[in-house]
């Protein structure tokens, strides 16, 4: 196995628009959370209940944080293209 790099490459899953799609979304329910649960005002129309609120925001929540992670490693050798997608894969993938 020939261990010299001939590319390399890094790829993310964000730039300014998804990061403000995540930035607005988050902040929606956020505001939501605070205005239903510290102010005891009920979010929208048909409010859901302070437990499935609190559900709601976390997913939203940890959705943005995988984002932030998500990533695409390509590396080229003389004895092929590795790549690996982080946080699915830890290691490289080696197509020959």
């Amino acid at each position: 196995m020939n261990d010299v790099v001939l590319f390399s490459e890094k790829q993310t899953f964000l730039n300014r628009w998804t990061w403000l799609l995540f930035i607005l979304v988050n902040a929606f329910f956020i505001y939501g959370l605070i205005k239903q649960i510290a102010f005891d005002i009920p979010f929208g129309d048909k409010p859901a209940s302070n437990g499935g609120l609190i559900a709601i925001t976390v997913f939203v929540l940890m959705i943005t944080s995988l984002f932030t992670i998500f990533s695409v490693k390509t590396e080229m050798k003389s004895d092929g293209i590795y790549v690996m997608f982080y946080p699915f894969h830890v290691k490289f993938k080696q197509y020959k």
